[in-house]
């Protein structure tokens, strides 16, 4: 079903059409902003990058963190 129309949001700004940019609560669009703006003065920072890596490889997608275990006798 092609109705000519092609998904393209959210937008550069995160705008969702011409009516919003956001499908949140209103009363958590402070807090939500207040973390968008923190995360947008961090996320170049090397220290956060190396840390969302090992997060990324440690648990993304996996039940428990990989680790070795030491054997029991």
């Amino acid at each position: 079903m092609n109705n000519g129309m092609t998904y393209t949001y959210p937008d550069a700004n995160g705008y969702y059409g011409e009516f919003g940019g956001a499908f949140i609560p209103e009363m958590l669009h402070r807090n939500v902003e207040e973390l968008r703006s923190a995360y947008l003065n961090i996320i170049h920072e090397e220290s956060f990058k190396q840390e969302f890596e090992s997060l990324l490889h440690d648990y993304a997608g996996r039940s428990h963190a990989i680790i070795q275990s030491a054997t029991t006798e």
